[in-house]
């Protein structure tokens, strides 16, 4: 049990090191909304992973049983579907005003933002197919291994909290910048950001393009 957590913990610590749409979503969030905003939505994007655990570990066990099914149709409609909502928060990102009202880590959040933060960050998470396919990967070694379930739930627990944990570092480090960053780097910083949403919009339906004319 202890190795399965030694393993989980590492890696954790080896996903963390990976940036991508949802490691600029949530140092924006943190320098534009605060720690508590992109702290909801770290805790969105763990809630994702979560399930897409639970999903592939129980789809990984129904296709050893039912050889040739494959999730191509859902790899495409998460593609068109993920490629649009990240062109969308792109766009919206290189749009947005450099804005430092908001650089207090203690700022309070309705219980309506809380939700609507969370949601964000599931939301931008689960609609990425590179996502979903990244964790099939874990999930069939551990399935393969046939150590026994309680290991498993360990073993992915220990990801997904070393992942998290690391991700509330994240927007916490980036908020304590904030306050050594001018209105044109933060302006420049939304840009950036928005840019590489747009990309990754832009990669996930160059994907879902091929994966429909296969």
């Amino acid at each position: 049990m202890i190795e399965a957590i030694i393993k989980g913990v590492i890696l954790g610590l080896g996903l963390a090191l990976m940036i991508g749409p949802v490691f600029f979503m949530m140092l924006e969030t943190s320098i534009q909304k605060g720690v508590r905003a992109a702290s909801f939505v770290a805790l969105g994007v763990a809630c994702s992973d979560t399930m897409y655990i639970a999903m592939n570990y129980n789809l990984i066990k129904y296709l050893s049983n039912n050889v040739g099914n494959d999730t191509r149709g859902f790899n495409i409609a998460l593609g068109v579907l993920g490629g649009a909502l990240m062109l969308i928060f792109g766009i919206g990102s290189l749009l947005k005003k450099a804005s430092r009202a908001a650089a207090d880590a203690d700022q309070s959040i309705s219980k309506k933002e809380i939700f609507r933060y969370f949601l964000r960050g599931f939301l931008l998470n689960t609609i990425n197919p590179f996502v979903f396919i990244f964790w099939i990967a874990p999930v069939s070694a551990a399935v393969r291994a046939q150590e026994g379930f309680s290991r498993d739930v360990m073993f992915f627990a220990s990801i997904i909290a070393t992942v998290l944990s690391t991700d509330l570092l994240k927007v916490y480090l980036a908020q304590r910048l904030n306050r050594f960053l001018s209105d044109t780097v933060l302006l420049w910083f939304n840009r950036v950001s928005g840019v590489v949403l747009i990309g990754f919009g832009i990669r996930l339906l160059y994907f879902a393009f091929t994966e429909w004319q296969q």
